[in-house]
This record gives C-alpha cells, sequence and structure tokens, in this order.
C-alpha cells in the first residue's frame, strides 16, 4: 500500500475506526498527542519506533489529524510503516565485505542503552537489548554520554572493536559504525587505511543522506544566508571597484607594514606593480624625500602605527620611484581599523603635484591682474584689517579723499568717517565673520584732507585665508555726493506727499464720523420710533375681535421684522464706518470687539496679545491701526485658508509694532515686485501715513505675516 505496512482510521480517543484487517485493535490517546504536538508540524504527527505486541516486530506511525470544516478533530488516518523494510536494510548494507562490521542505532532509556535494529552478531534484539550505563568501555554507552567520532572499545560480544560514533541529527538516536579490531589487524596496512577511509566514507555519507531529510526545513536559512554572502562579495568587488577608480594614489598596508593592495595610480606614481609590491615592505615600494634638505624621510606608515592617527606629510616631499624619478607629492596616511577599533593596517593616499604648481603659477599670474585692476579702478578700493587699518589703497580713493598713497596707509578708515560711529558696524562685522552675510552695503560720509565732506556708497567684503580664518576687508568706495543731494530733494517731496496723504487720510475720517453720527442719531432713532409705534399698534389689534386680528397681525409682525433688520444692518454700517469703542473706550478695547466679531463670523481662531493698557496715541495713529487691523484681517478670511491667526500690539522702546501672521497657504511675496491688491496698496498707504514702516513676509504653504512699526515721538497723547 504505497510503501506503508497498513492504513487505517483511528477515532481521537485511539479506538479502531476503519482498517484493512491486519490489526483487531488499536488504542493510543491521539488526542492528546495532537494538543501536544509540535506547532511547526501543522498536518502530521510522527511517533518514534516501538515495539508490537500484536504483531512481534517494530512499528513506525504517522497520524494524519482530519478536521470538519468547524476545525474540529474527529478522527486521525494512520499510516504504518515497518523500519525493517526501509530503514534498516539501509543500515545494514556495508560498501565492503566484512565478516564483523555492522551499523547500530540506539539511545538511552533510563539508566541504560536501548538498541533499535536488529543486530548482526545476536538475534531478537530490535527494541529488547539494553545494556548499562555503567559499561563505559562499550561505544554505546559512551554514544549516549555525548562522545562523538571514534573509540576503541568493547561491543555487546564483549569483543574490542573500532568504532565511529554519531548522533542523528533532530532525534534523540545515535547510530555507531564498528568493526572488530582482529579483522582490521588482520589485513595489511594500507587496506586497513582504506578500509577505514570507505567505513568513514560511509559514515559521513549515511550522515549526509540523514542530514538531508531535516534539510528542507533549513532551507529558507541557508538561501538567506548565501544571499547575505553574495551581497558580501558584492561588496567588497565595489570596495575594490572604487579603491581602483580613485583618482589619487592608493596603497594599504597589513599592521606589519607590508604591502596588500595598489591602485592603478599607484603604480604609475611608484613605477611598481601590485603584482609586484604584495607582500613588501612599504619602505621598499614608497621612498620620500625632502625636496629641499635631499635627505630622506620616514614613512609614514609607521608614524600611523605608532600613533594609529592620521599623519599628513610637509608640502616639500618627494617621491622617489622605482626608476629613481623624483615626484613632487602630498600625502597622507590613517589607520585601517577593525569592528572593536584596533589598528589593522594603514591607508596611504597621495598626489602628484606637478599641476598644483602650475596652478600655483597661474595664481600668481591672476594676481597681478588683479592689482592691475585694483590700482587702475575708476571706483575707490581699499584693503584694511578686521579693524579698519589700511594696508593698500588705490589711485581713485586717493583721489576721492585727497590723501596721496602713502599717507592713506597710516591712517585707519573708522577716523576718516563722519560720526563716531565704525565704518562697518560691529554686529554686521560679526555676521560676515559667522558667513551670515557675504557684504555689507553702507552709506557712509567721509572727511577730505583739508575738511570738506564726501558722501559715498561703500560695498565692505571679508577674504579668508586658506583656513577661512577672517583676513582683510576689501572695501569698494563711490562717490554719490550729487546723488544724495538727489534723493534728499526726493525725500523732502515725499514728506510733501505723505503730509498730503494725512491730510486726506483725516478728512476721510472725520467725513466718517459724521456719517456715522448722522446714521445713528437720525436714521437709528427713526428705525426705533417706527418698531415701537408698530408694536403698540400690534397691542391695541389684540384687544379687537378675531376677524380683524388675522387681518393685520401678521402684516404688522413681517414690518417689525424688516425694521430689526434694518437696525441691524445699520449698526453694522455704522461699526464699520466708525467703531464706537475706538472713541469711546479707546484702541485696544476697539481691536478686542473688532476680533471677537471676527472669530464668531470666520470660525477662525485669534490669538491677541498686548503690553498696552490705557494708553492713549493720536487719533491718526489709532484710525491707521484700527484700519490695517480690519484690513489684514479681511484679507486672512479672504484668501488664507488657515485655522488660526495671530495678532500682537506691543510698545517696544519708543515704537508701537503691531504684527499679524496666518499659518495658511501664503503666497509668493517679493518687496520689488508692484502689485495691484487694493489691500497692500491700503495698508502700505496708512503706514506711510503716520511716519511708520511695514515688513510683509510670505512663502507658499508657510503663511504670511505682516509687521507694521510706528514711531511714539510724534504720536503720544
Amino acid at each position: 500500500m504505497y510503501g506503508y505496512e497498513d492504513i487505517f482510521l483511528s477515532a481521537p480517543d485511539g479506538k479502531l475506526i476503519l482498517g484493512t484487517g491486519l490489526i483487531k485493535e488499536y488504542y493510543v490517546p491521539l488526542k492528546e498527542l495532537y494538543l501536544a504536538r509540535d506547532e511547526s508540524l501543522e498536518y502530521k504527527i510522527k511517533s518514534d519506533f516501538y515495539f508490537c505486541q500484536e504483531h512481534n516486530k517494530i512499528h513506525q506511525d504517522i497520524y494524519a489529524p482530519l478536521n470538519n470544516k468547524d476545525g474540529d478533530n474527529f478522527a486521525f488516518l494512520v499510516f504504518r510503516s515497518n523500519p525493517a523494510d526501509f530503514l534498516f536494510p539501509l543500515i545494514n548494507w556495508w560498501p565492503l565485505p566484512s565478516n564483523t562490521a555492522e551499523t547500530l542505532i540506539l539511545r538511552q532509556e533510563g539508566n541504560e542503552v536501548l538498541f533499535l535494529n536488529e543486530l548482526r552478531h545476536k538475534k531478537n534484539t530490535a527494541l529488547s537489548l539494553r545494556i548499562p550505563l555503567s559499561k563505559v568501555d562499550v561505544p554505546a554507552v559512551q554514544a549516549v554520554k555525548g562522545l562523538t567520532g571514534i573509540f576503541e572499545g568493547k561491543d555487546y560480544r564483549d569483543i574490542e572493536v573500532l568504532s565511529y560514533i554519531l548522533p542523528v541529527p533532530n532525534t534523540s538516536w545515535y547510530m555507531i559504525a564498528k568493526i572488530d579490531e582482529k579483522e582490521i589487524l588482520d589485513a595489511t596496512r594500507s587496506k586497513a587505511v582504506y578500509i577505514i577511509v570507505l567505513a568513514f566514507a560511509f559514515i559521513l555519507l549515511f550522515t549526509i543522506a540523514i542530514a538531508f531529510l531535516y534539510s528542507m526545513r533549513q532551507r529558507d536559512f541557508y538561501r538567506e544566508l548565501f544571499t547575505k554572502e553574495k551581497e558580501l562579495r558584492e561588496t567588497h568587488q565595489e570596495s575594490q571597484i572604487t579603491l581602483y577608480s580613485i583618482g589619487d594614489g592608493v596603497i594599504t598596508t597589513d599592521k606589519t607594514g607590508l604591502v596588500k593592495q595598489m591602485n592603478p595610480v599607484a603604480e604609475k606614481l611608484t613605477g611598481w606593480t601590485e603584482s609586484e609590491s604584495k607582500g613588501k615592505p612599504i619602505d621598499e615600494i614608497f621612498k620620500l624625500k625632502n625636496g629641499k634638505t635631499e635627505l630622506e624621510i620616514d614613512n609614514p606608515v609607521k608614524k600611523v602605527l605608532d600613533s594609529g592617527n592620521v599623519v599628513e606629510m610637509s608640502s616639500h616631499t618627494l617621491l622617489v620611484s622605482k626608476s629613481g624619478e623624483e615626484l613632487p607629492i602630498a600625502d597622507s596616511g590613517a589607520p585601517i581599523r577593525d569592528e572593536q577599533g584596533l589598528v589593522t593596517g594603514v591607508v596611504l593616499v597621495f598626489r602628484d603635484q606637478i599641476k598644483e604648481r602650475e596652478s600655483k603659477r597661474s595664481l600668481v599670474e591672476s594676481e597681478n591682474r588683479f592689482r592691475t585692476a585694483f590700482q587702475y579702478s575708476g571706483a575707490g578700493i581699499c584693503l584694511t584689517d578686521i579693524e579698519g587699518k589700511i594696508k593698500i589703497a588705490n589711485k581713485s580713493l586717493c583721489s576721492l579723499l585727497g590723501y596721496t598713497e602713502k599717507e592713506m596707509v597710516h591712517f585707519n578708515l573708522n577716523n576718516l568717517t563722519i560720526g563716531k560711529e565704525k565704518l562697518i558696524l560691529q554686529s554686521d562685522l560679526n555676521k560676515m565673520i559667522a558667513n551670515e552675510i557675504n557684504k555689507v552695503e553702507i552709506e557712509k560720509g567721509f572727511v577730505k584732507k583739508g575738511g570738506d565732506h564726501v558722501w559715498t556708497k561703500v560695498h565692505s567684503a571679508l577674504i579668508r585665508d586658506a583656513k577661512n580664518q577672517p583676513l582683510h576687508l576689501i572695501n569698494q568706495i563711490v562717490d554719490v555726493t550729487l546723488m544724495k543731494e538727489v534723493l534728499e530733494q526726493s525725500q523732502k517731496q515725499r514728506e510733501e506727499l505723505q503730509s498730503l496723504s494725512h491730510h486726506l487720510q483725516s478728512i476721510r475720517e472725520n467725513e466718517r464720523m459724521n456719517i456715522a453720527r448722522e446714521i445713528h442719531d437720525d436714521l437709528g432713532q427713526m428705525l426705533s420710533f417706527i418698531k415701537l409705534n408698530l408694536s403698540m399698534i400690534e397691542m391695541k389689534m389684540r384687544k379687537e375681535n378675531f376677524e380683524k386680528q388675522i387681518a393685520h397681525i401678521n402684516d404688522i409682525k413681517e414690518l417689525i421684522s424688516h425694521t430689526d433688520k434694518t437696525i441691524n444692518r445699520v449698526r453694522k454700517l455704522v461699526k464699520e464706518l466708525r467703531p464706537e469703542f475706538l472713541d469711546s473706550l479707546g484702541l485696544i478695547p476697539a481691536l478686542e470687539n473688532h476680533i471677537d466679531d471676527f472669530k464668531k463670523r470666520t470660525g477662525i481662531k485669534a490669538e491677541f496679545e498686548s503690553n498696552l493698557e490705557e494708553e492713549k496715541f493720536s487719533k491718526e495713529l489709532e484710525n491707521a491701526i484700527f484700519r490695517i487691523v480690519q484690513e489684514s484681517l479681511t484679507n486672512v478670511a479672504r484668501h488664507s485658508q488657515t485655522e488660526k491667526v495671530q495678532l500682537s500690539l506691543m510698545k517696544k522702546n519708543e515704537q508701537l509694532v503691531f504684527s499679524i501672521q496666518d499659518f495658511g497657504v501664503g503666497f509668493n511675496y517679493s518687496p520689488q515686485k508692484k502689485y495691484n491688491s487694493f489691500g497692500i496698496l491700503g495698508m502700505k498707504e496708512r503706514v506711510l501715513s503716520v511716519e511708520g514702516d511695514i515688513k510683509i513676509t510670505s512663502d507658499v504653504g508657510e503663511g504670511t505675516k505682516i509687521e507694521c512699526s510706528f514711531p511714539l515721538n510724534n504720536h503720544n497723547n
């Protein structure tokens, strides 16, 4: 039956349900066996070898659970096999004819060793022959005590044998291959060796065959191991490719200074091939000398191995190649460390400096050209140290200030400027040193020789040395005296226009206030009077009969409703034209009231912060700030798509600073770009009308922030 001795069906309690007739009864508690099974064996359970009293032979059963659609186990299909058919012939087979050789399978049971298979020299031993563990000279006893490999002892017949012991993987069984020593000694030495080799080969092959049965469970592990090994090999190949692709010469050594690898650039510079240099001392391959003293230089590998640190050679180092040619190089050595941080070798990196020297010559030529351009530039240029002391000044600057070049180099540029402040503020100088800004552009007046003044535009930039440390300041000074006079005249005109704008704004606010008062005092009172009279009519009509009431009350209610809407609209219009809080309570209450209305109307969370209490400012400033807040919140509601807005009005020093920031979509804002938005233009106009400054910052996805600052010297009330 498909290689099985018998197949039958058993209940979970072990009772026989259906069989082929080869067995009469069967009782094994398979349900308990199934519940206690190894979860990795999901579909079948295999029994150990056992001796069957009914058939007087050894069996091994495989139990396959049968489950219903709910997953409950209701029966087991039992496949019975006879190891005498598939296992014992394999064990008893021997590669060469022998009178005494045999293979044993055994395990420990209590204080005894139990033999599984039928023995060659003793009958009826399968699962019945037992040897006590006290017989330590028996190979079977040594096997269960953990010994593996070759062992000389006495077998179950008390005869001297030579055995080889191995455990059967993932089982409690052990396998022993043995042969009588007498049979081995009877043959010649070469034949004995041959037989032992073959015996060991058989045992090895048999062990491999047994292990193969379990290898399927570990194939994923080995596949992963293979993949990792492949990745490691590819990483090693990439490292080699990287090494051989580097544009500088690279040589690696072991911890004793012997060459391990050398890339093509290193081969070209040293004259040695990688195959020639491998295993040779680095001193023989990489010879150095001082280009000035002509003395030999210690190899950097030795210094790195001694110190464990990176070592760089001087700029005068020469490499002596295999042919004796001397090449100027720049090189460095670094330690190679393992995972524990121990130095396992050194890597040398060096390059040819011939092109660098050519570059230096080009740099000198470039410097000469710069000096020519410096001296004959139409703009005044000077080089100063960080403190402002003049190092060199060109002819244009000397002509501008009226001094000779010899006189200029004795001055500090700060002492020639008008005013007590330095040419460059210390804060701006610190920013240049910290690389926060590249240059400083300022307008500054200078005192010419003789006492006259000249106004200039100064562009100052920081020059650093090779180590990125601040070295000099280069200052370009352009005469803008005439331009300044034109700008001053333009500024005067601008102030006149601002004054006009302020006047117009004041007239507009007064007009709004008058309109608001008239609407509130006249129209509001009239509408209230209408509402009161309509209410009285309604009360009178309630005393009339039902038919007359029905004819008029509904109409009167509708009139009252329209009147209420009209009154609310008038109040809102009055509030927009001129908030009553602004005149009665002051700027802060008016702003708080307007912000509360904004939150109720739009649902946007608005936070307002101020350090002002009951301070009063000029009407012009309060009007401007209130209108800017109105326009800002209107823009937030229309365009920002934000859920939150923050407002603040703070008194800082002698300025009043207002800011509003949303966290919405933002837009690409540039101060140089012209915007047609009446909101932005209106805010700028109001800020300028009270001599303030406005700053707008925005970017897509970053929200928008508006900051306005107003001087208080002209607006304190």
